[in-house]
C-alpha cells in the first residue's frame, strides 16, 4: 500500500510545481520609495488594497530605532492588478510626499553585508 501511495504522490508532484510556478508567475512584487518615515504596514497594504488583493507587504526599518527608511515592498497577486496600482500610485501625493512605485528588481547576488 506504501508502494501506491509513493506512486500517486510521486506523479502528483510535477503537477504541483508547475501549478506553484505558473502562480508565481502571475503576481508582481513593487518597490514603494519616498514613503513617509511615520508610514505603517497596514496602512501601506490598504493603500495598494484598493486596486486588487495584497499578498505581503514589507516595510524595511532601521534595525536600531525600529523607523520606517521611507521605502517597502509590496507583493500583488496579480500582475494586471499590480501594473494598475503602479501606474495610479506612482508620483501620487501621499502625507505630503511623492511616491516612487515601480516594478522590483531581483535581489542582488554577492556578498551579503557584515553585521
Amino acid at each position: 500500500m506504501s508502494i501506491l501511495l509513493a506512486t500517486l504522490l510521486a506523479s502528483s508532484l510535477p503537477i504541483k510545481i508547475a501549478a506553484y510556478l505558473s502562480l508565481k508567475e502571475t503576481r508582481l512584487k513593487l518597490f514603494i520609495g519616498n514613503l513617509p518615515y511615520d508610514i505603517t504596514e497596514p496602512e501601506i497594504a490598504t493603500l495598494f488594497g484598493e486596486y486588487g488583493e495584497v499578498l505581503n507587504t514589507h516595510l524595511i526599518t532601521d534595525q536600531f530605532s525600529g523607523r520606517s527608511k521611507g521605502f517597502a515592498f509590496v507583493e500583488m497577486s496579480n500582475r494586471g492588478e499590480g501594473h494598475k496600482a503602479m501606474e495610479t500610485l506612482n508620483k501620487m501625493l501621499f502625507k505630503h510626499r511623492e511616491l516612487v512605485c515601480k516594478e522590483a528588481l531581483p535581489p542582488k547576488k554577492g556578498k551579503k553585508k557584515r553585521r
